[in-house]
């Protein structure tokens, strides 16, 4: 059986948990990435880029960080902040990739 070895002190980098909880606060306010880019004067492809960080490859500033929660009416530490289903999710992305233990 592969399972992917966890260690409970071991978090996803922080542009992953900032993706993750940029894309989520956007969607429960009903906004598209297109709104928020508005919103924040940043281009659809920044926003993009900023969620897609989920995967752990991408990066982004911390300025660009502050703009979208201010955009978003949010503290951006608050959207630094670490939950549990931010790393099943990126441990499931690094299983799909073969990122795993046998």
């Amino acid at each position: 059986m592969n399972t992917v070895r966890y260690y409970p002190e071991v978090r996803p980098p922080l542009t992953v948990i900032a993706a993750g909880n940029i894309a989520r606060v956007r969607r429960e306010k009903g906004w598209s990435q297109e709104r928020l880019s508005r919103a924040c004067h940043l281009s659809r492809e920044t926003i993009r880029a900023v969620e897609q960080a989920k995967d752990g490859v991408h990066g982004f500033r911390l300025y660009t960080l502050e703009i979208i929660g201010d955009a978003l009416g949010v503290n951006p530490v608050e959207l630094l902040r670490y939950d549990a289903e931010t790393t099943r999710a990126y441990l499931q992305r690094l299983s799909s990739l073969s990122l795993v233990t046998s």
